[in-house]
């Protein structure tokens, strides 16, 4: 298992001060397109990637020869918007324009840019480069949060067989118990293998968040499920040698500015990796409080920590956080003791 985000150091040298690819991180810093929605700079190895809410704007890899290859899907007509294949080393300055012009105009659905990836993107920048340092709020690490397996034989023995099948056989149970209410043959779809956020709490606690959006009441309640699976697999891969990626992950953002994290905290976060804590969480963009799924969310947590398989030690279920996200500077609020008494 892995997990492998932090940039190599050729890489993240082009963004630091100085470097020719520094302007790219400056635009996290404004309004994107006179909305309100910042973007969100993400790593990923070889690769920096630019969010608005749900969807991937702009790709840039660097390749083995040092070349950066900008890339983006089909619909945002990169090419059309000036931004060439391949800028080799000396052509850096062309692509900080060029990228800089086609993320100004490039056009974007608004559903990408409502609910959830809004939230996700807000969550990011409030509890990343916004962040207010030394009061014990929690640090915005990462997104589309994936453990990666060497092989198949390997994501099997540690994924599919232990976690997601007893996780699938918890969904079939919840929907024969009630299809009408919950859903008929919940098992049969496909089991998300990746969470949206990873954040820590100082001084030692990593959430493991699945963001939901205010009208997505199927997905709030039967959310605890896979964050929980998720969290399990967490829980499985986190020995200290295999999160000295995470550290530099951090150690990188921080260094940039995307994240605010004091000498203080970031010695915390440091120790905290030799003895991690991983807790399930649930954010919910703008709660609608009178919903009936507070009650449903409330049952699903009950029937998964009566029905924890044995194998998978203390129904940290019972655990779940659960939190409420708007988009003012007061960030989130925890509501794991209020919502029971919603709906």
């Amino acid at each position: 298992m892995y997990y492998h985000r932090a940039l190599d150091d050729e890489f993240f040298n082009l963004l630091k001060e100085g470097g020719p690819l520094r302007p790219l991180v400056d635009l996290t810093r404004e309004k994107w397109q006179g909305r309100d929605v910042y973007l969100d700079l993400q790593f990923r190895g070889d690769t920096i990637s630019f969010y608005a809410g749900l969807t991937t704007l702009l790709q840039i890899r660097r390749d083995k020869k040092g070349n950066l290859r900008p890339r983006a899907a089909a619909a945002y007509c990169l090419r059309e918007h000036g931004v060439r294949a391949l800028y080799r080393p000396g052509e850096f300055s062309d692509l900080v324009c060029h990228a800089g012009q086609y993320l100004e105009r490039v056009e974007v659905r608004k559903r990408y840019l409502s609910g959830e990836g809004l939230c996700q993107n807000w969550l990011s920048y409030r509890y990343g480069q916004r962040r207010r340092t030394g009061c014990g709020e929690p640090v915005a690490i990462d997104r589309e949060v994936v453990v990666g397996y060497t092989d198949t034989a390997e994501q099997d023995l540690l994924w599919d067989k232990p976690i997601r099948k007893e996780a699938l056989g918890l969904l079939e149970q919840i929907s024969k118990a009630n299809p009408e209410l919950y859903g008929r043959n919940l098992h049969k779809h496909p089991l998300g293998d990746e969470l949206d956020l990873l954040m820590w709490e100082p001084p030692g606690t990593f959430l493991l968040a699945e963001v939901k959006g205010r009208k997505n009441a199927h997905g709030i309640y039967m959310a605890p499920i896979q964050v929980t699976a998720y969290t399990m697999v967490w829980k499985r891969f986190a020995e200290p040698k295999s999160l000295a990626d995470l550290e530099r992950l951090v150690d990188q953002k921080r260094e940039l500015g995307l994240i605010a994290m004091d000498d203080d905290e970031w010695q915390s976060f440091e120790a905290s990796l030799c003895s991690p804590e991983f807790v399930p969480a649930l954010v919910v963009e703008r709660p609608n409080r009178a919903s009936s799924c507070w009650k449903r969310l409330g049952e699903v947590i009950k029937h998964t920590s009566d029905h924890w398989p044995a194998g998978w030690g203390t129904p940290f279920v019972d655990s779940l956080r659960v939190y409420a996200a708007c988009d003012s500077e007061d960030g989130w609020t925890d509501v794991t003791d209020d919502f029971r008494e919603w709906g």
